[in-house]
């Protein structure tokens, strides 16, 4: 039994899918099949229900998993603090809300870059909530995600307060917000959430809330007419769209929010991820 096993496995768990796991993996299927029959046979347990879409944790497998994640975390962090304590290099993960990788981030990234070529940077975009699970399963290092709730095992450090408005086309008349159609980010998403928290106070019920995955979708919907959605004011002011689009005000209760960046706790950073976060609080402060 190895690491590579544990991690098989661990991938296994997540994808639920034995065949999934060993494309992610670049394996084929009886590799990934024999490193989790080793397992089973060195815990004399059996880790997974199999049936036809899959494959479900058994009770041992769930407990196995909590040690599996723990022990590869911890050989990161190991490998982390020895072999890339000089000079940053390797890869990190991160992750950020659609609207802040379009408008705050290609300026750090791009000098980032300049300073330390030999680190590749891995950037997935997504909800505030995806991005949180996903830190705290060590899918990435770190996330800039919209202010909430952070439990124990996460801790955020503020990046920028943004100012949200509410956006249409100039055809669309904001006098009847019962007729616009809501266009949002996926579930998960705090600006949606702060929409239709504002709405319910309001008492009014919208339309459709139509659902896309990118900022230049929302914004070529209203455009089109199509409907409203509540945007940071960075990217009307970015995008310059003051004069073509309509920006409305809405209640300073639900106009601000915080985006912070947000790793999880007590872990060892990696040289690489620590030269990004310096950056990121040096261009803050410009």
């Amino acid at each position: 039994m190895d690491l590579n096993d544990l991690k098989a496995f661990v991938v296994v768990a997540r994808e639920g899918n034995i065949s999934r796991a060993a494309e992610r993996l670049s394996f084929v299927q009886s590799n990934i099949t024999n490193k989790i029959k080793k397992l089973e046979n060195h815990f004399d347990t059996k880790l997974f229900h199999r049936h036809q879409k899959g494959v479900t944790l058994t009770s041992t497998g769930k407990q196995l998993l909590d040690y599996s994640e723990s022990i590869l975390q911890l050989f990161n962090q190991a490998e982390k603090a020895i072999k890339y304590s000089t000079v940053p290099s390797g890869v990190i993960s991160l992750g950020s809300m659609e609207t802040t990788a379009a408008i705050r981030l290609p300026k750090i990234l791009a000098q980032y870059s300049a300073n330390f070529p030999q680190v590749e940077i891995l950037l997935e975009t997504g909800p505030s909530e995806l991005l949180l699970n996903k830190i705290k399963n060590y899918e990435i290092e770190g996330a800039f995600v919209a202010e909430g709730c952070l439990d124990a095992e996460l801790e955020g450090e503020l990046f920028v307060e943004e100012e949200l408005r509410l956006v249409t086309s100039g055809k669309l008349a904001i006098s009847n917000l019962e007729r616009l159609n809501l266009l949002v980010f996926k579930k998960g998403c705090s600006y949606r959430k702060t929409l239709e928290e504002w709405l319910k106070f309001e008492g009014i019920t919208p339309g459709r809330t139509m659902e896309f995955g990118s900022l230049e979708a929302i914004l070529g919907c209203i455009k089109a007419g199509l409907g409203a959605s509540l945007l940071p004011i960075s990217v009307i002011e970015r995008l310059d769209m003051f004069n073509t689009l309509n920006i409305v005000t809405i209640p300073e209760k639900y106009s601000k929010i915080k985006t912070l960046f947000v790793c999880r706790k007590n872990v060892v950073y990696s040289k690489a991820l620590q030269e990004f976060i310096n950056l990121m609080k040096e261009k803050n402060l410009e």
